[in-house]
């Protein structure tokens, strides 16, 4: 007898204990005993963890992205360093302002392969369409803006003036394909010389939105800040050395041109 009641005790001190549990648990937790539903915030919580999870995948891809674009043109501008640039690029037109009129002024690229001149706007490009429709390019890139940042409320008639140079191009050239720049960033010390070239940052993604309406590509090179390191700078800031155009930007455009 005395060995069934020691046998019985453990199970009633765990009896006691579960029940004790049970109801520090319904002290605590009301919603437990009452039978709310948890379903609700449960969702809610998964629904954050995704998201959190959707942009920490998205901010790598980016990045990912930007690192790969930066190391293509690293490895294009390898393989151009013993070539010639103006037989790489000799089905593509340039065409655009000083920042364009720069790579002829370095020999680096043929007259015949830019059009372009110092202090020009998006107008040059729709006065220049039959220049561009007789060199029949297969493709053409184009980069404007920095000469029409002055008051940020003109911006609309740029993208106006810009788009419907473009539009006159496609009707001419519907086989060219065409790439649009994004205008450079400045240094800080440009802002006292030029301080419309603040306007950049509120024209580019003006330009991107053109340039997804009109079908065209956009080249962007506002996150590529290895590019426009202070020692590729001009003395203004604005304007480039060389190295810059057969390093960095005809390499990266050659990338983009043919990916």
């Amino acid at each position: 007898m005395k060995k069934h009641c020691k046998k019985a005790v453990p199970a009633i001190l765990a009896a006691i204990t579960l029940i004790l549990a049970i109801r520090l648990i319904v002290t605590i937790f009301p919603w437990a005993e009452q039978g709310y539903d948890t379903n609700k915030g449960l969702s809610y919580i998964d629904t954050l963890n995704k998201d959190s999870v959707a942009d920490n995948e998205k901010l790598i891809r980016q990045s990912r992205d930007e690192f790969t674009k930066q190391n293509n043109a690293k490895v294009a501008a390898e393989k151009l360093k013993n070539g010639s640039f103006k037989a790489i690029f000799n089905d593509t037109i340039f065409c655009g302002d000083s920042l364009v009129k720069s790579i002829v002024e370095y020999n680096v690229l043929d007259s015949t392969q830019v059009i372009a001149k110092i202090g020009a706007n998006s107008s040059f490009l729709g006065e220049n369409s039959g220049q561009i429709a007789n060199a029949n390019p297969k493709y053409l890139v184009l980069h404007f803006g920095e000469n029409e940042l002055e008051q940020k409320e003109q911006a609309k008639y740029f993208i106006i003036r810009y788009s419907n140079a473009i539009k006159k191009i496609k009707k001419k050239l519907p086989d060219t394909e065409i790439f649009v720049d994004s205008i450079f960033p400045v240094l800080k010390k440009a802002y006292k010389l030029e301080p419309y070239t603040k306007n950049i940052s509120y024209y580019n993604p003006l330009i991107k939105k053109m340039a997804d309406e009109l079908g065209v590509k956009y080249i962007d090179y506002t996150g590529l800040k290895g590019f426009f390191k202070k020692s590729n700078y001009d003395a203004d800031g604005i304007h480039f050395v060389e190295y810059f155009y057969t390093k960095y930007y005809l390499p990266y455009v050659y990338t983009e041109v043919h990916s």
